[in-house]
């Protein structure tokens, strides 16, 4: 039977839940029912205490190759949005100019441009160094901690 909320196809001799979408499918009437929010909580529990398990059996080595790839990720996404504001900002002042008559005003963007630059740099360093992004992470936890 194929699940009505998803369309996944499921075994349902073994099954009365969906191995998709985990709502409960009754094969009489051909309902289904979908998860609470107190369901769906405790399977994200049963997650993240499976990743504890595989983290728990890494080496220190591997533990700082994935931290290393974590924050190179986020670093990676602090360069896209500084390109981002930085590009945007750009087109809307190339805009702005070329919808300008001769010797009339238009708008620079420059304070956009300006915070993309800085977003873009920020990432890059946090690309290179990053220890450093860590440090302000750990630097922020304890702040809020306080």
């Amino acid at each position: 039977m194929f699940c009505p909320n998803c369309g996944e196809k499921n075994n349902l001799e073994d099954d009365k839940f969906c191995g998709s979408c985990g709502v409960f499918m009754d094969v009489r009437t051909g309902s289904f029912v979908p998860k609470t929010q107190g369901e769906k909580n405790e399977e994200e529990a049963g997650h993240l205490l499976a990743s504890e398990q595989i983290v728990s059996e890494l080496s220190d080595y591997e533990k700082k190759d994935l931290l290393t790839a974590a924050l190179r990720k986020a670093a990676k996404s602090e360069v896209l949005k500084g390109f981002g504001w930085f590009a945007v900002a750009l087109v809307i002042t190339g805009i702005t100019y070329a919808l300008a008559e001769p010797g009339s005003t238009y708008f620079v963007f420059y304070g956009a441009m300006i915070y993309g630059v800085y977003r873009l740099l920020r990432g890059i360093y946090y690309w290179i160094f990053p220890k450093q992004l860590l440090g302000k992470i750990v630097n922020s936890l304890e702040e809020n901690t306080k």
